[in-house]
């Protein structure tokens, strides 16, 4: 949260030379405590022994057979693909380019991003506190319209720039809703012996549009100019959000998930081998 705001008053104050090389230090400094501080946990001896498939790749094809025949995470990372990869396009040439435009400076650009991430925090530890009494399914796609459509709207639209920030304020409080969602279905449809594997994959696919969200935000600027571009990949943002969710798996998601069987494509050999997928507890 804090991180924005300070970047931007670093680049205004001493440009952007050198508050690259602050960062390359504090990330050198990061590097060097956590190779202090963090070592491997002993190993529980209670802790049940399995045999675990051999290589990596095998592990890999596991937790993709799971996330495959899970219709409602398959359709989850689908929409993140998209989702993420429209928000870097966004974070890193559509806000910038706002901001030029408009004639705000850095500053402005590491304001609104921590305004945004400030209201998040809040309403995670709302959802915290409220999630098992409401509505994952409305709650969700309210929150990822809310988190993503108003500003793109708002910029293109020219207001001041404190309306600007209310609007950032109100998407963030939307946008904090949708994690804590992701998180819970997730421990309670994967696996214990899967978690891992199912969520790091899960995350890579997530991870995977955005290196070409810059890219394809600086073609759509270059024929659209910058009013035109925000508001065609903010309609973008709404199909990716509404088309996924309207598909019938996603009412599944309160409801205890169905037994996946992984076997045929799983060298897992436990000592008790599972015949179906057991639900944990949301986190």
């Amino acid at each position: 949260m804090a991180g924005p705001a300070a970047a931007g008053v670093l680049v205004a104050t001493f440009g952007g030379a050198q508050s690259l090389w602050l960062s390359a230090a504090l990330f050198g400094l990061a590097a060097v405590v956590t190779t202090a501080t963090l070592a491997d946990p002993a190993p529980d001896p209670a802790a049940l022994t399995t045999t675990e498939a051999e290589g990596y790749l095998a592990r890999l094809r596991q937790g993709a057979a799971f996330l495959r025949q899970d219709r409602l995470l398959r359709s989850i990372a689908g929409m993140l693909v998209a989702t993420n990869l429209l928000d870097q396009a966004f974070m890193a040439v559509l806000l910038p380019v706002w901001a030029l435009e408009s004639g705000y400076g850095a500053e402005t650009v590491g304001l609104v991003v921590s305004v945004f991430a400030g209201t998040s925090i809040l309403a995670a530890l709302l959802a915290a506190t409220l999630a098992d009494r409401l509505p994952r399914h409305i709650v969700y796609m309210v929150g990822f319209v809310i988190g993503g459509i108003p500003r793109f709207v708002a910029m293109a639209l020219s207001i001041p720039l404190w309306a600007v920030l209310a609007v950032f304020a109100v998407g963030g409080l939307g946008s904090g809703f949708v994690n804590p969602i992701i998180g819970a279905v997730s421990y309670e449809r994967i696996p214990g012996r899967l978690l891992g594997r199912v969520r790091t994959l899960t995350s890579a696919l997530a991870w995977a549009g955005i290196p070409f969200g810059g890219p394809f935000a600086a073609a759509v600027l270059a024929v659209s100019g910058l009013n035109g571009a925000l508001l065609i990949v903010g309609g973008l943002y709404l199909v990716a959000i509404v088309v996924p969710g309207l598909r019938p798996e996603w009412s599944q998601m309160r409801r205890v998930a169905p037994a996946i069987d992984i076997s045929a494509e799983s060298a897992l050999t436990d000592a008790e081998p599972e015949k179906g997928v057991k639900n944990g507890r949301a986190a």
